[in-house]
């Protein structure tokens, strides 16, 4: 296997997302200022076309210390967005510094739709392409894992598993099957499939 490496001069702390369309890559990461940036590639070496959004991806989590005089201190936690490619176009997700999930969908026409959910996670999104739609899997503030499914720019079909996590999912379709995958509480791997992909 030959492996070439492209050392990008943009930082993170966070894992980046990578996805295809149309005969190019795009890579989204969330900079080390919390905000989301997106760019693309034709040829995985050369990368342009770079948007930095005004949306923020991150957590905080606050810890102080005991005795006289204690001091508390707030770290920012930057959270990897996610990235699918559909029939419209380029999709992202993220989680928003509020914990509420934020998605972009692509349109075919005119300016992609920022949808800003009910729905709440202290963790990244997965998103995965779903026939003419996207799939958007998060583990929420309850550590339930769930599932949420776009057509045509609304989410529907709402589903939320058993099985708990601290960690984001993994989703994706197979062989015309949504898979959904993730980290339970006991630490196990735990593999759902969630009927046709349509």
């Amino acid at each position: 296997m030959d492996l070439t490496t492209v050392t990008l001069r943009e930082k993170s702390s966070a894992a980046p997302a990578l996805t295809s369309w149309q005969g190019r890559l795009y890579v989204a990461w969330t900079g080390t200022d919390t905000r989301l940036n997106v760019m693309s590639t034709p040829d995985g070496r050369s990368f342009s076309d770079k948007i930095r959004l005004d949306e923020k991806s991150y957590r905080t989590e606050s810890s102080s210390s005991m005795g006289p005089g204690g001091s508390s201190t707030t770290d920012y936690i930057c959270l990897s967005p996610a990235l699918a490619g559909s029939a419209s176009g380029v999709n992202l997700a993220w989680t928003g510094s509020d914990g509420h999930l934020n998605v972009q969908l692509a349109r075919s026409a005119g300016s992609p739709a920022h949808l800003r959910l009910l729905e709440t996670s202290r963790v990244a999104p997965s998103l995965a392409a779903l026939g003419g739609g996207i799939a958007l899997a998060w583990t929420g503030s309850d550590r339930h894992v769930n599932l949420l499914v776009s057509r045509g720019g609304s989410f529907s079909g709402a589903v939320r598993l058993d099985e708990t996590s601290t960690h984001s999912p993994a989703v994706c379709t197979h062989l015309g099957r949504l898979f959904l995958a993730g980290t339970g509480s006991d630490g196990r791997l735990n593999l759902a499939r969630l009927g046709q992909a349509r």
